[in-house]
């Protein structure tokens, strides 16, 4: 079994928010598998995955959050305006 760097605190809070702590986008967050009271959440944006318990946003504090993939970079949009070709 792969281990992740274990989320910090504050990356904890920021997930709470609703915001990536990674690329820290405040994204369409995508569902994925649930089983008991955790379910696996993938940033729209970056693409970094966490397995969370009480996932409410604006709610309660999560009560269990870990990575599930590596830290991923500001990947799938970039605030820099697109190359024109040549």
């Amino acid at each position: 079994m792969t281990e992740y760097p274990d989320l910090t605190w504050a990356e904890k809070r920021v997930l709470q928010q609703g915001f990536c702590p990674d690329c820290g986008c405040k994204t369409k967050w995508q569902a994925g598998p649930e089983a008991g009271m955790c379910q696996n959440w993938q940033c729209g944006n970056c693409g970094s995955r966490f397995n969370i318990a009480d996932f409410v946003l604006g709610g309660p504090p999560i009560q269990f959050a870990e990575r599930i993939s590596e830290p991923q970079p500001f990947l799938k949009h970039s605030l820099a305006p697109p190359k024109e070709a040549a």
